[in-house]
């Protein structure tokens, strides 16, 4: 159904282009943006009502949400490192996930794994739980998995939908 829609919204652009009779990269893009409209306004007419622009959302916030933790979690690792004391107070979390598919999975752990301070040590055979290393946990160990299930896991979840 996802490259149905991709597909058919490039198609009306092709279709934009040939009624302006002009074959340009900004011809396209306009004609993607008035499909991606079209698309929107017809998605009734789909299967359940998706439209791919939804997922497309839910990657950018994702995207987003990832940068400004990498971003903080290399400020506080540099401080630590760049600090005379250590104190830091290290451990591995299991941290259950409700992620169905191996891809979604696999993404979470990297997400984890490219955040600095933390690391995915392992996941369960059965994919039901992470278990991942923290650099320093300030809180609980609840607040850890809390963070990484409202930060990474919910926004997972709404690009590739369903629940266990």
């Amino acid at each position: 159904m996802f490259v149905r829609q991709v597909l058919l919204n490039i198609f009306l652009a092709f279709v934009w282009m040939l009624l302006q009779n002009s074959f340009n990269t900004a011809n396209f893009l306009a004609g993607y943006v008035i499909g991606a409209i079209v698309l929107y306004v017809f998605r009734r007419g789909f299967p359940g009502g998706v439209i791919y622009l939804s997922r497309f959302k839910a990657v950018l916030e994702l995207l987003i949400v990832f940068l400004w933790e990498l971003l903080k979690a290399s400020f506080t690792v540099a401080a630590m490192a760049l600090s005379r004391k250590i104190d830091i107070c290290p451990g591995i979390v299991s941290v259950p996930t409700e992620l169905q598919s191996e891809l979604a999975v696999v993404l979470l752990a990297n997400l984890i794994t490219l955040t600095p301070g933390t690391l995915t040590v392992d996941i369960a055979p059965d994919r039901s739980q992470l278990y991942v290393h923290v650099l320093n946990i300030t809180g609980s160990e609840e607040e850890v998995r809390r963070e990484i299930k409202d930060k990474f896991e919910k926004r997972i979840l709404k690009i590739v939908g369903g629940r266990k």
